[in-house]
């Protein structure tokens, strides 16, 4: 089962880069509401190959949901609150998590109240006009975007005292025990800070692991401001509105739309996020 949805995730994205090339071609092409089409197609694929990836969803729920893929976003919000409340709660049944460190309350709760605003967003996304979002706004997200990508990130030079910062604390906790156990793996874990091959490994493997979480940081961004830009444009790019039908695609979609106007930045950053996704997956 797992492979056949890693299959799925993979042929998601093939279809979504060849989706992006179409909407590139149709914009040069000046037929923009089809190149916007296009452009919330590429961005549903993508997000639903994630999903599918990160087992975030069933392949049957995944398509079931349709164009909504905020589902997509609200559950992966959801998660992340129930996991921040979990380290809460661990933190107040084992104060010495927070002392040390390893946990810090304050921040997690921020993080609980910031998911739940997100939650109550998604949930009224029906009652905002999402075809006419501002430039400012547009500016704002992409501003958000550029933060995140790879080549602005650096991995700190003194890497390896930020992490035994990290572990010094529960280590001078461990040895306050007497037990002989509590005694001997802070010994052990002081000799491990101070070797030569923890340092190598920081070099090797943790600055690996802070690149792919950046990379997943900058291709999560894309997905979720392309999906607000697109989530309401897969019938409104299509056809004309049932209750003013001179309201069609061809009069909304023009250089003068915002969303129109930027959009070739954001498909840059689509296929940007698609190739580190395929990368980081694979």
């Amino acid at each position: 089962m797992t492979e056949h949805k890693d299959l799925l995730a993979a042929e998601l994205l093939k279809v979504a880069k060849t989706d992006i090339k179409a909407s590139k071609t149709l914009y040069k092409s000046r037929l923009y509401a089809q190149s916007y089409f296009y452009f919330q197609q590429a961005t549903e694929k993508a997000t639903k190959a994630v999903a599918l990836s990160l087992d975030m969803s069933t392949a049957k729920d995944t398509f079931n949901m349709r164009h909504n893929i905020f589902k997509l976003h609200r559950k992966n919000i959801l998660d992340a609150k129930r996991q921040n409340q979990l380290a809460v709660d661990v933190a107040k049944a084992l104060p010495f998590m927070e002392t040390s460190g390893l946990i810090e309350t304050k921040k997690l709760q921020v993080q609980i109240k910031s998911t739940e605003q997100s939650r109550v967003f998604f949930d009224n996304m029906k009652d905002y006009d999402l075809v006419n979002i501002p430039a400012r706004d547009i500016n704002h997200f992409l501003k958000s975007i550029e933060a995140l990508e790879l080549k602005r990130a650096k991995i700190p030079a003194d890497l390896e005292s930020k992490i035994e910062g990290v572990f010094m604390p529960f280590i001078e906790k461990l040895e306050q025990h007497k037990s002989k156990a509590a005694q001997y793996m802070a010994r052990e874990m002081r000799a491990a800070l101070k070797s030569d091959e923890f340092g190598r490994f920081i070099r090797e493997h943790f600055a690996d692991v802070i690149k792919t979480t950046i990379h997943f940081l900058y291709a999560h961004a894309v997905l979720c401001f392309s999906g607000f830009l697109t989530i309401q444009h897969s019938s409104k790019s299509r056809y004309p509105d049932t209750d003013n039908p001179q309201m069609n695609p061809l009069a909304i979609y023009t250089r003068k739309l915002p969303v129109v106007k930027y959009q070739p930045l954001f498909l840059e950053h689509l296929e940007k996020a698609i190739k580190t996704i395929e990368k980081n997956l694979g």
